[in-house]
């Protein structure tokens, strides 16, 4: 006789399921700003360019068509790249132990839930000699990325050979390590051999070339908006629930700091380690919301559209993708060789400035620490623009549709994190490049790296 089961039986049953689903939300789970796997990443960044409300203001228009007219080929790539997804930082490994040591003694109350399940006996799978390295999960994300581009415009390398195609990369390792994982995915699906990186900071790193952006980036002026949020009610009352969820009675235990940790913590099990991180537990999916703003915050201010140097410093970038394609047009014209791709490795503060100098991704209203609650739906969200392996591609193509050739015969491409998108003002997917040109006049004509980053007491900064 089957035993039958009492109402007070199944929702026992179901209870920690509907616990478990209220804790878990699949979409925000897998983004934590810049610390978002690439993987993590492209799956939410397409579903935003087709459905966010905002993008048509933000010039974000998402093309779905993916064949370029059979008139059209590559004439020569341009590409700023981030490093893969790397290991903690030494200031994330040491933040985590601190926070789980105070937090150890509480767990104990929890052993047989949902809460502790993985964390009561946590240990720490990242260790000091690791911190920013290259992850394998970063190999692999640049391995692929190189595949597919190899794949994706194998007409170039036809034409190709080692001297045609230069690799550079910022000093650090994981940029370095990231473009040679790049450069063994491109081999894949394109016949030629190379393996020669160039380390140059010159593109890479611009901003440690910049004097005025090292002495402004930390200021309490430039971070304000930053430590108001750090310090107002959204992430006081996130601390509040994590104490409750705890059971921490102590006021004094805890701070936003801790907060911050668990955040980063969970991002990082969740995409170097794949794992179910007993650390998301801890919050709620409003306060990944609140954290993940607060980061946002530190970065629209710093390297964004926040501050007009933050961003305005990586001209040189677009200065030389444009020198660039004058010579590959030249070149052609004259029937003599030329660069065809360019592959630069840098960081996220690499990325992120490009992105606001080609007018990308910009809301309505500057974000700040009063209108969290009206930027739900925003365009500035950097685990979208700038995650792991963030790239950013600008291609020249030489289009002979009608049999003759001018200038208007050479069209850029836009391709952000593989997608490719419209730039601001254009109607089509391929762009005139004297449009381009003409679009960024002004950035190009007062792209004076110098003279922007010279010290001097009497001038102000542009927030």
């Amino acid at each position: 006789m089957k035993a039958k089961l009492n109402i007070f039986t199944i929702f026992t049953l179901i209870l920690p399921l509907i616990a478990k689903e209220s804790m878990t939300n699949p979409f925000k789970r897998k983004l934590f700003t810049t610390k978002t796997s690439y993987n993590n990443s492209i799956p939410s960044f397409i579903e935003f360019l087709k459905t966010n409300p905002l993008n048509e203001h933000a010039g974000i228009k998402f093309n779905s068509e993916k064949n370029i007219p059979k008139c059209c080929e590559p004439v020569q790539l341009s590409w700023t790249l981030r490093h893969g997804s790397r290991y903690p930082s030494l200031k994330d490994i040491i933040g985590c132990d601190i926070t789980f040591n105070k937090i150890k003694l509480y767990l104990q109350h929890h052993k047989d839930d949902q809460l502790s399940q993985n964390l009561f006996h946590w240990t720490n799978n990242f260790t000091v000699e690791q911190a920013q390295e290259l992850h394998p999960v970063g190999a692999e994300e640049h391995y692929e990325i190189g595949r597919r581009v190899g794949k994706t415009y194998q007409s170039l390398w036809r034409t190709a050979d080692n001297k045609d195609i230069v690799f550079e990369s910022s000093s650090k390792s994981r940029s370095f390590d990231s473009a040679h994982n790049f450069i063994q995915g491109l081999k894949h699906t394109s016949e030629f051999n190379h393996s020669n990186v160039v380390i140059d900071n010159t593109l890479t790193r611009f901003f440690d070339g910049c004097k005025k952006f090292a002495k402004t980036e930390k200021s309490d002026k430039i971070l304000s908006e930053f430590h108001k949020f750090k310090n107002g009610k959204y992430m006081s009352e996130a601390l509040e629930r994590l104490n409750a969820r705890l059971g921490v009675t102590d006021p004094s235990l805890l701070d936003t700091g801790d907060v911050k940790n668990v955040y980063t913590t969970c991002g990082f099990e969740t995409g170097l380690l794949g794992l179910d991180s007993g650390w998301c537990y801890l919050l709620e999916d409003r306060d990944l919301e609140v954290v993940e703003y607060l980061m946002e915050l530190k970065h629209y201010w710093v390297t964004s559209y926040g501050y007009e140097l933050g961003y305005s410093i990586s001209c040189p970038i677009l200065s030389s993708i444009f020198n660039g394609f004058d010579e590959a047009i030249q070149a052609i014209q004259t029937g003599n060789r030329y660069t065809k791709a360019v592959f630069r490795f840098g960081h996220a503060e690499t990325i992120m400035p490009f992105l606001c100098l080609l007018g990308l991704f910009k809301d309505p209203l500057p974000l700040s620490a009063e209108n969290f609650a009206q930027h739900n739906n925003r365009q500035f969200r950097t685990s979208l623009m700038a995650p792991m392996a963030a790239n950013i591609g600008l291609n020249l193509y030489r289009c002979q549709c009608n049999g003759q050739e001018n200038v208007e015969d050479y069209m850029v491409e836009l391709v952000v994190n593989e997608q490719k998108l419209r730039f601001p003002g254009c109607e089509d997917y391929l762009c005139p490049y004297s449009f381009i040109k003409d679009l960024y006049k002004k950035i190009q004509s007062n792209c004076n790296f110098d003279e922007m980053c010279e010290l001097d007491g009497d001038q102000k900064d542009e927030l």
